[in-house]
């Protein structure tokens, strides 16, 4: 801690104005300041300084993104331009004020619309009081994954179990993508890294710029702002089994970049972190050139425990949004999980031995930040891994090292990563992890566990996976649901209606969507929401797209959805009515529960039809008091339904299809006409009957059920509810 250096001001007037106006004036809200900010508050004097994270309530909602229908580099480019001007509107009045109070080095973390320096414990209370602010936070530390012994072992074992050199002999090493690497650095001058460490924006070091202040003393790593470094080794040794050449890594043409988040201290600060993942998303600081790398590698997390930490939740969600894969060791606390490991978009790597056998301390599941998914996701070798050593400065003649840990089973999935997309360049990170988590080998008890996960990663298999042939599956929720045709049905104009149709690859290989619409899709219809344009669906993946029907008259509606695809999908037909269904009728007598005499006379209430439509009714009568097996009275042995009053032409049909059933529709049809006069006349008071049907021939000292259903001929239907008679 430090006594913050308070400099002299010709604004101090208004400085104490806008003071008394934050402590006096009342505000709508007042941010979260956490329990262990609070609790350091409690231990130190006015006048010295803790670091903390001040944290904004406007943030970027990334996932509306996507529906831009960009890819790449544009939607990275939108992403960081729209994560920069938030930050830019939000923190202005608050660094202008921090600037006038003397608050040195206070450093923006854009990508989660933050800030980080050092306050004094009444700064913190009228930070809270800041308009816009959510959260005064401690700026709390990681400590370096410890490394765990380990005897010499059978040197490469680990990158044949994940089959690398299979894609290795199809030309395939990684070639044109880059892994990132946030951890202690990394050795340039290690041979095995030396030739493909990327020739610019390879280095991101938050310690260099208050190295730089004049009487900082500082390690030679620590203050090394533009060459890269390690003087750990725990970096080299993740970076290495990653891209590492000779043998030791996974994609040995992939490209390097490293960010330096554990100072030579040893505990990272949760805002250098942050700074980190944000120069990941934007490593030159040039949003109009495309120099993010496609993988981020993480071998570290915030300890073992059973809660879920989202204090990189953001940051995470960010570079997932714009496209990057993220992998984090799972862990070595056993039977605890790690955050951010433990995050849904992460992908967690436990480890196995040279048995793919679990290793004992390898952290396992349940998640609590997801419970219903697996954790870890993966396990990759890392029991005995040979990899990169520190050359210190190029003395050491064998720069190598034996190592275990899950920090070296991580980088075997960021390198078979980068083997795929050598394969498959463009792919989305999702459609990738979809097809590790399909194509690993499953170990332990059958299918994913919390120990395991889906099994052992493999790069043959999932370039297999990649390589088939996709299928475009369409379906929706209206039996029969592949039929091509989405029937809204009839709804009451100026209603809505929403239904989805799910786009899947039946196949292999990979379905690539566009775009979804298409001019065919017009008013009343629209799309709603959808999560398909510019989708790479991997075999049994899938994506929704919502459409709206909206009549704003009583017609007959239709329309067609294009999913533009490659291989090419069918277009969806869609069919709707503007139409308002009858009025339930009204049933009158026999009151429900009576016991009458046969022949039974059935009456009823026919309110009528809203659009005026002409409404016919039908008489169901059973001996099921849930109305499910009705028959046509005529039939043999029958239950007794009776049908009635649904039309001429319906009679017909059903002869048509089913002789005797319709003739005996047609009788029926003819004594309901006759009882009911043809049908017509006007409403009379309520609980006077205005239409009535006799019930014939039925069986005595029997309980039958029965209920009205009325239809208007335009598919608007509505029915009464279910009464019951005993014949004597």
């Amino acid at each position: 801690m430090k006594a913050m250096n308070i400099q002299r001001s010709r604004t101090v007037a208004p400085r104490i104005v806008l003071i008394l106006s934050l402590l006096l004036c009342p505000l709508e809200a007042t941010a979260a300041v956490d329990g262990a900010l609070r609790d350091r508050m409690s231990h130190v004097s006015g006048t010295e300084t803790l670091p903390v994270i001040v944290t904004f309530a406007d943030q970027v909602a990334t996932d509306g993104i996507i529906p831009l229908g960009l890819r790449g580099i544009e939607q990275r480019r939108e992403l960081v331009r729209r994560l920069r001007d938030t930050a830019e509107r939000s923190q202005k009045p608050l660094r202008d004020f921090l600037r006038g109070r003397g608050v040195e080095r206070v450093r923006p973390l854009w990508i989660k619309n933050a800030l980080a320096f050092e306050a004094t414990p009444e700064l913190v209370e009228i930070l809270a009081a800041w308009p816009g602010v959510a959260s005064v936070t401690l700026d709390g530390t990681v400590s370096l994954p410890e490394v765990l012994p380990a005897q010499a072992g059978a040197a490469q074992w680990n990158i044949e179990v994940v089959r690398a050199p299979d894609l290795w002999d199809l030309g395939l090493d990684g070639t044109g993508v880059v892994v990132a690497t946030l951890d202690t650095g990394v050795d340039p001058l290690h041979p095995a890294m030396t030739a493909n460490r990327r020739a610019n924006a390879s280095w991101f070091n938050p310690y260099a710029a208050n190295c730089a202040v004049p009487g900082v003393i500082c390690s030679t790593c620590d203050a090394s702002a533009d060459l890269p470094c390690d003087s750990s080794g725990h970096g080299t040794g993740v970076m290495g089994v990653a891209v590492g050449a000779g043998g030791i890594g996974v994609a040995p043409g992939a490209q390097w970049i490293a960010a330096k988040i554990f100072p030579d201290a040893g505990e990272a600060p949760y805002s250098a972190i942050t700074e980190a993942f944000q120069w990941v998303l934007d490593p030159n600081g040039d949003g109009a050139t495309d120099d993010a790398p496609d993988i981020v590698n993480n071998s570290w997390g915030l300890g073992g425990g059973t809660e879920c930490l989202t204090e990189f939740r953001t940051e995470i969600q960010t570079l997932k949004t714009a496209g990057i894969a993220v992998v984090f060791a799972a862990g070595n606390t056993a039977a605890f999980v790690t955050s951010p490991a433990n995050y849904p978009e992460s992908v967690a790597v436990g480890m196995v031995d040279q048995s793919n056998l679990i290793d004992p301390l390898s952290s396992r599941g349940p998640s609590p930040c997801d419970p219903q998914e697996p954790f870890p996701e993966l396990v990759a070798p890392g029991v005995q891994i040979r990899t990169a050593d520190l050359t210190l400065s190029g003395t050491v003649q064998n720069p190598y090292q034996t190592i275990s840990g899950t920090s070296f089973s991580a980088p075997h999935v960021s390198g078979v990563l980068a083997l795929l997309l050598d394969a498959f360049p463009g792919l989305s990170s999702a459609a990738l992890e979809t097809t590790l988590y399909s194509s690993a080998v499953d170990l332990g008890a059958a299918g994913p566990d919390n120990i395991y996960g889906y099994g052992l990663v493999n790069a043959f298999n999932a370039f297999e996976a990649l390589s088939g042939n996709p299928v475009v599956s369409l379906h929706d929720p209206v039996v029969p649901a592949d039929d091509g045709i989405l029937p809204f049905g009839n709804i009451p104009p100026g209603t809505i209606k929403d239904l989805s149709v799910t786009v899947t690859n039946a196949g292999g290989g990979v379905l690539t969507i566009t775009s979804v619409g298409g001019a065919g899709l017009v008013a009343p219809f629209s799309l709603f929401a959808e999560n398909c344009s510019g989708a790479d669906l991997v075999s049994g993946q899938s994506c929704t797209v919502t459409l709206r029907f909206a009549p704003e008259s009583h017609d007959e509606f239709t329309s067609t959805l294009e999913i533009i695809s490659s291989p090419a999908a069918s277009p969806v037909a869609l069919i709707g009515s503007g139409n308002t269904a009858p009025v339930a009728p009204l049933l009158v007598f026999p009151v429900s529960g009576a016991s009458v005499e046969r022949p039974v006379t059935l009456g009823w209430v026919h309110p009528g039809d809203a659009d005026g439509d002409p409404v016919t009714d039908e008489v169901v009568i059973s001996t099921s008091p849930h109305l499910a097996s009705t028959l046509p009275r005529s039939l043999p042995g029958g239950t007794g339904a009776i049908l009635a009053g649904f039309g001429l032409a319906g009679a017909l049909f059903l002869r048509r299809r089913f002789p005797l059933a319709g003739s005996a529709a047609l009788l029926v049809l003819l004594a309901f006409l006759l009882s009911c006069g043809g049908g017509g006349g006007t409403a009379p008071p309520p609980l006077t009957a205005d239409r009535t049907f006799v019930a014939t021939d039925l069986a005595p000292a029997t309980t039958y059920y029965w209920k009205i259903v009325s239809s208007d001929g335009f598919g608007g239907s509505s029915q009464s509810a279910i009464w019951s008679f005993t014949t004597r």
